[in-house]
């Protein structure tokens, strides 16, 4: 505490001086300035005591490139006021391993429930866990402080921005059969357990699509019409770049393609390699919602090692009963390549003029 260390030199050459001069006015202002520092430091026990802290961010999902507000709650439950308060906090990106601290500064009001904010600027995506790692409480003078620890931890999750880009979806994947737990809204599908409706009998509706008991109540012959699975002939495969620098373009270029997808109504799978369970996982998206989690689940993935691993390959053998039409990969050094017909090599600084020139064919 440098303060502190000041302080005493100076009370110390005080009372040097006055029994070196012999001065009384010297002898009462280093006496007094002895008496202070006991009560100065009374006041601030006092109020580490009943001051009560809080770490919150209101909007858990922000946007790279924008600002997210992180909110210190102070709860001063003394009668004595605070002057000044310092918080210190700390943030890491799980997903690049990124590291950075946030100094904040407040007061608090005797018997007052108060807050210090702080607009953070942020410009990688991931998932961000910001802790509340110490607090500074100054009594009225401001020279002398206590630290204590802070505790308490908040997250919240960056989003890459969303690019237009075109994708254009070929016959083969607009008619996809493949074996699926979600069922669309259009007749045609052969699952008799996933009926759509029950009708009347029209020409040309086969005999083993008749529904013989309701046939019978209602002594007409009806025909149910079953529901037809949503498969999902797409498939993104990200393998993840090593270097931090390239993980946004990454993501950007990721997003935009499956965004898009949706915008075609084409479900799709988006899989990786997982460092945390040690095997490919995949996640399905076939909406807005369906998306945000993708990316939320995404982002729990801590910075890994470099880990040498066919994702492809690795795919194929744990979902080998399960076919699609078209694979892209999104290769670390930022090159996408769809099926064996097109691959392009995105840079960092150009991603969204080249995703806005590019046309993705599934």
């Amino acid at each position: 505490m440098i303060n502190l260390f000041f302080y005493v030199v100076c009370m110390a050459l005080i009372f040097y001086a006055a029994v070196i001069y012999g001065n009384v006015g010297l002898v009462i202002l280093s006496f007094a300035g002895g008496c202070i520092l006991p009560l100065a430091y009374g006041y601030l026990l006092t109020l580490r005591i009943f001051l009560k802290t809080s770490l919150e961010i209101p909007i858990s999902v922000s946007e790279c490139g924008k600002t997210a507000e992180i909110i210190v709650k102070v709860k001063n439950k003394s009668f004595l006021p605070v002057s000044k308060l310092v918080f210190y906090l700390s943030y890491e990106n799980l997903l690049t391993g990124e590291k950075g601290r946030i100094k904040l500064k407040g007061v608090s009001d005797a018997w007052q429930t108060g807050a210090v904010c702080a607009k953070v600027f942020v410009n990688h995506c991931g998932k961000y866990k910001v802790c509340l790692k110490k607090i500074r409480i100054y009594e009225l003078s401001g020279i002398f402080y206590l630290s204590c620890k802070g505790g308490g931890s908040s997250d919240f999750y960056v989003m890459p921005r969303l690019f237009d880009t075109a994708v254009t979806v070929s016959e083969p994947s607009r008619h996809f059969m493949g074996e699926s737990d979600i069922y669309g809204d259009t007749p045609g599908g052969k699952d008799a357990s996933e009926i759509l409706q029950i009708r009347e009998f029209r020409d040309g509706d086969k005999m083993q699509s008749i529904h013989w008991k309701m046939s019978a109540k209602v002594d007409e012959l009806m025909v149910r019409e079953n529901r037809q699975p949503i498969g999902c002939p797409v498939v993104l495969f990200l393998d993840f770049p090593e270097k931090r620098k390239q993980m946004d373009a990454f993501l950007t270029a990721a997003a935009a393609v499956s965004f898009a997808l949706l915008d075609q109504k084409c479900a799709h799978y988006v899989t990786w390699y997982s460092g945390r369970e040690k095997d490919v996982l995949r996640f399905r998206v076939d909406d807005e919602e369906t998306f945000y989690l993708f990316l939320m689940t995404l982002y729990e993935e801590k910075k890994r090692e470099t880990v040498l691993f066919d994702l492809v390959e690795g795919y194929k053998e744990k979902y080998k009963a399960e076919p699609y039409v078209t694979g892209i990969v999104f290769k670390p050094d930022l090159t996408v390549a769809v099926g064996d017909h097109f691959q392009m090599t995105f840079t960092s600084e150009k991603i969204e003029q080249e995703l806005s020139g590019v046309e993705f064919v599934v």
